[in-house]
């Protein structure tokens, strides 16, 4: 039985599967089973995975229909067979002493979960021009409210979402029978809550071995109508996982609002994706139904952020103005998809 499982899934990623592949069976620890699970890929991804396992023993590929990430993943967990797992975005680079340190921390420490930080490397024609650590401070937790009190810090930074960042002791999974839910997005809040619901102790490590990629390039993506809806149950399953009574308070209670704002805003500027192909007044009722909804007025009623941006967002959100959001939301598309070099400098 190998120690740890990697499950990678992949959908047309020709390009980059190889060094993604690479990087981690070149890991100093040895130990390990990668699971390749080919989503239905219609390029060369296909070739390329069995290509991989045909030349090292350690890989195990799934060729399933396409299906979606959480399915894939779900697939992969169900024949590993790892003490520990992690995933990977077959996108991705993974440092060489990544899962060799992140066991020797699990071990040491008797822990259930490890989560790291990562590098949010922005490549523009295969160039890093933009590198940033996302790293939490080390801390050992063993209680509920040390987990509170860590909450800001970890999803602030983007660290506590992913489970790319993270080994996960793999029996509480299996006992559990916790799956990534399917059909639905930001699956991976959602596995990490279920899973901490039977944690007795987490260990942050702020070395930062993973390499989350994001490319500039043309706009490839569209407007999800149903983005709003997943985001809303993830937040409700923030309050019910982490918050013994359902309803999260004071600065804790404050920062879960301002991230749901900043998420209904995220979706404001998805509206704008040319392959929706919403015109200006149809958008407009999108905004002015949202601007309407409870969740929204209940999140705005103590929503409060550090620095200009949420500051900006939570001032335009009090005027409750359709065509000022309108614009701001456009504004900021712009600046993120049409300017892009220029906003992941200034972000």
């Amino acid at each position: 039985m190998p120690i740890i499982s990697v499950i990678v899934c992949i959908y047309n990623v020709e390009h980059y599967l190889n060094n993604c592949v690479a990087s981690i069976l070149n890991q100093t620890f040895k130990d390990i089973e990668v699971i390749l699970v080919d989503d239905g890929s219609t390029d060369g991804s296909v070739e390329i995975c069995d290509t991989i396992a045909e030349s090292d023993s350690r890989v195990k590929v799934l060729h399933i229909v396409n299906s979606g990430m959480s399915i894939a993943r779900n697939k992969g967990m169900e024949i590993a067979t790892g003490e520990f797992m992690t995933f990977s975005d077959s996108d991705d680079i993974i440092d060489k002493d990544a899962y060799e340190t992140m066991y020797d921390i699990i071990i040491k420490n008797d822990s259930d979960l490890v989560i790291c930080g990562y590098n949010a490397d922005v490549k523009k024609d295969d160039k890093i021009i933009v590198s940033r650590k996302m790293a939490p401070h080390n801390a050992v937790i063993t209680e509920k409210q040390q987990l509170l009190n860590k909450f800001i810090e970890v999803k602030s930074i983007h660290v506590f979402d992913a489970v790319w960042n993270k080994l996960f002791r793999a029996n509480i999974i299996r006992n559990n029978s916790i799956i990534m839910p399917e059909g639905e997005i930001f699956e991976d809040t959602e596995f990490v809550l279920r899973f901490l619901a039977y944690t007795s102790k987490v260990t942050l490590c702020s070395s930062c071995f993973y390499h989350y990629v994001q490319r500039i390039g043309s706009v490839t993506k569209s407007f999800n109508p149903q983005k709003l809806i997943f985001l809303k149950k993830r937040r409700e399953s923030i309050a019910k996982y982490l918050f013994d009574d359902g309803k999260p308070s004071g600065e804790l209670g404050a920062f879960c609002s301002m991230f749901y704002l900043k998420s209904v805003y995220s979706f404001f500027i998805d509206l704008f994706f040319p392959r929706s192909k919403r015109g200006i007044q149809e958008i407009r009722n999108i905004i002015r139904n949202e601007l309407k909804e409870r969740d929204f007025s209940e999140a705005l009623i103590d929503a409060n952020g550090a620095g200009l941006g949420n500051k900006l967002t939570v001032l335009i959100a009090k005027t409750h103005n359709i065509t000022l959001t309108y614009l701001y939301s456009k504004f900021v598309y712009l600046l993120k998809y049409k300017a892009q070099s220029l906003y992941w400098r200034i972000k």
